[in-house]
C-alpha cells in the first residue's frame, strides 16, 4: 500500500473486491488531525481489472499523481 501526507491528509491506495464482482482502484483519504474522518473514492477509469494487483497498481499510480486534497478530503486528480 502506497501512502503520501497531502494537505493535512493521509491518501492511501486501496482496492476492494466483493464476491464474484472483480476488484476495483480506490483511494483513501484521512484528515490528520481526525476532524473530517476517512473517505473513499473509486478511481474513475474505462479499465477492468483481473486481479487485485492489477487494480492495486493503478490505485498506487493515482496516489503518486494526486497533487491536492480539498478541506472536505477529496483528492485532486481522481482519474486513470
Amino acid at each position: 500500500m502506497q501512502t503520501r501526507e497531502i494537505d493535512g491528509f493521509k491518501v492511501s491506495a486501496e482496492t476492494f473486491q466483493s464476491g464474484q464482482s472483480r476488484p476495483r482502484p480506490q483511494i483513501k483519504t484521512e484528515a490528520l488531525d481526525g476532524f473530517v474522518g476517512e473517505r473513499w473514492f473509486d478511481i474513475s477509469t474505462d479499465q477492468s481489472f483481473r486481479t487485485v494487483l492489477e487494480a492495486q497498481r493503478v490505485a498506487r499510480e493515482v496516489v503518486s499523481a494526486v497533487v491536492s486534497v480539498s478541506k472536505e478530503g477529496e483528492p485532486y486528480p481522481l482519474t486513470y
